[in-house]
């Protein structure tokens, strides 16, 4: 009888923009020869919650590889942490008075 072996994508994720970062996710996406999708494998919610600037994060994803995926894309996809609410809104809110 023949052992299963688990397979596991390990890396580490550097915050290498100007902002920190939250909800951090790495997937991994895989496809048959014709293109097809797949499938993929995610990240928990918890692994990379937040990622501040310069920060250096590991990750770990458990694979379950289809047996005919013939190519895989790894992906990172995160919020951008905005500093202060009131300065990203203030685009939005209006700054006239209306005259009654």
């Amino acid at each position: 009888m023949g052992v299963n072996q688990e397979l596991r994508l390990q890396g580490r994720i550097k915050n290498v923009s100007p902002y920190p970062l939250d909800d951090v996710k790495c997937d991994l996406s895989y496809f048959g020869a014709d293109g097809t999708f797949l499938g993929l494998d995610v990240t928990s919610f918890t692994q990379l919650d937040d990622v501040e600037l310069g920060e250096v994060a590991p990750f770990d994803l458990e694979l379950k590889m289809p047996v005919e995926a013939v190519r895989c894309v790894f992906n990172v996809h995160a919020k951008r942490v905005l500093q202060d609410i009131g300065v990203a809104l203030q685009g939005y809110v209006s700054k006239t008075k209306s005259d009654y």
